[in-house]
């Protein structure tokens, strides 16, 4: 990591900063997992075993997106 640029002192962030962003970051993924597994679990009341299925298999592979536009799978 550099220091200086073009002569100047660059301020960098102190290992607390870098220490709260990072669990922050960890917070919001864990968060996202909370919802998706809520969505999950209404998906399976509504729609059964395999819709529930197939969002997760839709979520794993679209990247834990949890802004889903697709409609649920029907058995």
């Amino acid at each position: 990591m550099h220091t200086r640029r073009f002569g100047r002192k660059l301020k960098l962030p102190s290992t607390v900063a870098i220490k709260h962003e990072i669990l922050k970051m960890m917070v919001q993924d864990e968060l996202k997992a909370q919802a998706l597994a809520v969505k999950a679990v209404e998906v399976l009341v509504a729609h059964g075993r395999g819709a529930a299925e197939a969002l997760i298999a839709h979520i794993r592979h679209d990247g834990n997106n949890i802004g889903l536009h697709c409609c649920p799978v029907k058995n």
